[in-house]
């Protein structure tokens, strides 16, 4: 075991080496996967929040309303609020479950756009 900082606080975690036999203990099932265009529409949300849904929509080329409901259904992203431009779109922005699943203490553990080899 080994104790991390995640999402602001503390948890308790299983090393890795260990992780199967514990999720047999507890019965645990896989967590399902998120596919290809979930983890882009969720990048672009971190790196770019808060983001209506319109500029994702731009980022990728392609329509992200399902996409954007399965990450609001499994509580990696949230409702920020709303863009003070004419309609007033949804903003969208990571949420405290998301740095949780990814083992981030804050959005600062991030790498950079340049370390990850993406374009600005």
């Amino acid at each position: 075991m080994r104790v991390e900082a995640v999402a602001g606080g503390y948890r308790l975690m299983t090393l890795p080496s260990y992780g199967a036999v514990v999720a047999r203990f507890q019965n645990a099932q896989s967590s399902a996967k998120l596919s290809r265009a979930a983890v882009e529409t969720l990048a672009i949300i971190a790196y770019r929040q808060p983001v209506p849904r319109a500029t994702l929509e731009a980022l990728r080329g392609v329509a992200c309303g399902e996409i954007l409901k399965t990450l609001m259904e499994r509580r990696l992203i949230t409702i920020a609020g709303r863009a003070e431009e004419l309609g007033r779109p949804i903003l969208y922005a990571t949420s405290k479950g998301c740095l949780e699943a990814f083992g981030l203490s804050s959005l600062k553990d991030l790498p950079t756009v340049a370390e990850a080899g993406l374009k600005p």
